[in-house]
Order: C-alpha cells, then structure tokens, then sequence
C-alpha cells in the first residue's frame, strides 16, 4: 500500500503540473482564456459548520419522514417521484437502496465505478466529496423546513399545518418534498455503481444550494470557479449522449463513468478530480 501511495501522488502530481497537460487544455479555449483557470476547488466543499450530529445515516430520518399513503397530507410523494425509466421503486427496496449507500459511503467501499484500492488518496478523496454534499444537503433542507415552522407558529406557539394560508401550504409542501428528495434520490443511486453516487450527491447540493449549482460560502473567486466548472460539467455530459452514453442507462452507465473520469480530471470537472 505504500508505494501505492507514492506512485499515486507522483501520477497526480504529473498530471497537473506537466506543459502537455496545459496545451491539452489550450484545445478547449480561446487564445485570451489562461488555461490555469480551468479548475474546479481542490479542497472540496466545506461541511466544517454541519453539526456533528448530522451524518450520511441521518438520510434514514429523512427517508422515514416519507409520505408514501396519504395523498390529504402535505409531502405526500406519488409513485412517480419514485421512478426510474419504467421501474417504480417500492419504499421497501428504496430502503434497502438507501441502507447500501449509507454502508458503502461509511465503509469507502472500493466497487465498481470508484477509484481502487490501490488508489487510497483519490478513493478517501472520492467518499469524502460525497459525504460532504450529503451533510451539507441534510441541513440546508432540515434548516428549511425547521425555520418555517418556526416563523409561522399560531398565537398558542404552535405549528399547525391546517391553519396556514394557501400560499404557505404550498410553500410547506415544496420544502418536505425538497426534504424528501434528497432520501429518495440517493435511495435510487445505492442501487447503482460508484459514479452514480458522486454524480447524484452532487446534483441534490447543486439543487438544494443555488441553481447554479454554487453554495453561496465562497467568495467570488471561488463561486466564479465552480459556475465554470459546474458548465464544463454540463457540455461533458451532453457530448457523452451525443456518443450514446447515459448515467442512468444501465447498459451504457459504466462507459459514462470512464468517459467523464477521464475527461474530468483533464478539465477540472466537480466530482472527478
């Protein structure tokens, strides 16, 4: 394992830091764009302000509070939202789903579609990336849903959900399906390779923080960096289905992962440095 380790920091040590790698990246820009700027954050995102006692397992709290029956009741998630192509996933194997997600991201279980064992620092750094965007993504929706029924307490301090206007009900029922989505769609992503994890850990903080897929803690250097990235990442996904491969296509899902991984690192791609 130890010279692993060095092999593994010499290989991304050369990669980032050798001339051919700047004039590969000169193909992907204008001759007035300094390439050095073709990055995404190396330390990741910053979950250093997410209480302690939020972790990865707290997604069972989230998936619990699931509405799956009652259809009066606010939060109650159709069989649709459940859907994946023409499969529709009982709550029984989306909790089956959810429970290997949580053990793989906890164990940083090397299996397909994650760097190998041999490759410690990109596998913790891989695990790490997507324990950081669950965190984050659990408090933000939770905070959501806590501040608002904090702010519309009746007289007595009480939160009553019949008791609010119409526009608030709606406004309480997008935030637990907000809630609910996080649960469910990585509940989706446990049954499914290890680029499907990062790639929907990453979508749910990029929607749950800011539409442009930037949390609003970063300066603007650094918000500046991941919008691009964030875009690079979008025109590499839409070239990979003009060549016929798709993350969620469960036949063509493994060629994605190694089109984007290796695309990614080159062009500072969130999720594959």
């Amino acid at each position: 394992m130890g010279w692993g380790i060095v092999t593994t920091t010499f290989r991304l040590f050369s990669e980032r830091a050798s001339p051919g790698h700047a004039l590969f990246l000169k193909q992907f820009a204008s001759d007035e764009i300094d390439v050095d700027h073709i990055k995404t954050e190396e330390i990741g995102l910053d979950a250093s302000h997410v209480p302690e006692d939020i972790k990865v397992d707290t997604l069972k709290e989230l998936f619990d509070k699931i509405n799956f029956t009652d259809k009066a009741a606010p939060g109650y998630m159709a069989e649709g939202s459940r859907q994946e192509q023409n499969k529709i996933f009982s709550p029984e194997e989306l909790r089956k789903n959810l429970n290997e997600f949580i053990h793989r991201v906890n164990t940083r279980e090397a299996f397909i579609g994650t760097p190998s064992t041999h490759d410690v620092f990109q596998l913790m750094d891989f695990y790490q990336q997507i324990e950081d965007a669950v965190r984050l993504s659990i408090h933000k929706v939770r905070e959501n849903v806590t501040d608002f029924e904090d702010k519309n307490k009746n007289k007595s301090g009480s939160f009553i959900y019949d008791e609010l206007a119409e526009d608030k009900k709606c406004e309480y029922k997008n935030l637990l399906e907000t809630q609910a989505r996080v649960a469910l769609d990585l509940a989706i992503a446990g049954g499914h390779c290890g680029a499907r994890y990062m790639g929907e850990a990453m979508d749910v903080y990029y929607n749950i923080y800011n539409e442009e897929g930037v949390s609003n803690d970063k300066d603007l250097q650094g918000t500046l960096i991941e919008i691009l990235a964030k875009k690079r990442e979008e025109i590499a996904k839409a070239e990979a289905q003009k060549l016929g491969l798709d993350d969620r296509t469960s036949d063509t899902t493994h060629q994605f992962t190694k089109y984007m991984g290796n695309m990614g690192r080159l062009l500072g791609i969130p999720g594959t440095k």
